[in-house]
């Protein structure tokens, strides 16, 4: 017990670690090792001395139990007081279990559409791998190609393309581009699915 009580207070990390003297709870218990109950008791009067000492630990129950008088020694020598010979009833307490369900909801992608103008700045671009692409070209007045009319007047044109794929059935399939400012694709949704407008920059098929 020694060499226990110097490793529990040297040795170990738990600086509250307890030390059980474990011992066969009768003769058929194991091969060796057995002790009657006078000398387990000055073992557990030794042990009391040390500090990290936690109590007796006896295998097994059954052998133990069957072995008259054993187990009471035991309690003696730790000190615990005597069975009276009754047993206190026993409550049994129920608790309401509560089952909560989580609502699962598939996140859908955020996306900015890109404007098309003389004076502002292209916002941002995305790609969807549901085979959506979009293109999207914006120039200055300097670079704008220009046509002439009739009268001789230029009128600047905005050099804007945007393409967007279609599903099998002919219509924008979900979470394609079907609607915004400067969209020149279709508008009409897969079957299922409806155009939704988030601003004027960009609607999608939802």
């Amino acid at each position: 017990m020694a060499t226990w009580d110097k490793w529990a207070s040297e040795t170990s990390k738990n600086k509250n670690v307890k030390v059980f003297v474990g011992v066969p709870g009768s003769t058929s218990a194991a091969g060796s090792g057995y002790i009657d109950q006078a000398t387990l008791a000055d073992v557990i009067s030794y042990s009391k001395t040390f500090k990290s000492f936690g109590g007796i630990m006896a295998w097994d129950m059954v052998t133990i139990v069957g072995n008259s008088g054993y187990l009471a020694n035991i309690n003696k020598a730790l000190g615990g007081s005597p069975a009276s010979g009754t047993t206190s009833p026993t409550t049994k307490s129920s608790a309401a279990a509560t089952t909560s369900k989580a609502s699962v909801t598939p996140a859908k992608p955020s996306h900015t559409a890109v404007g098309s103008t003389l004076t502002t700045k292209v916002k941002s671009t995305t790609t969807f791998s549901k085979a959506v692409a979009t293109a999207t070209a914006t120039a200055n007045d300097s670079e704008l190609p220009s046509t002439k009319t009739s009268d001789s007047q230029s009128i600047a044109t905005s050099a804007a393309a945007t393409t967007t794929s279609t599903s099998s059935s002919g219509g924008v399939p979900q979470w394609s581009q079907c609607g915004g400012s400067g969209y020149t694709g279709s508008t009409e949704c897969a079957s299922g699915f409806k155009c939704v407008k988030y601003d004027e920059w960009w609607s999608d098929c939802e």
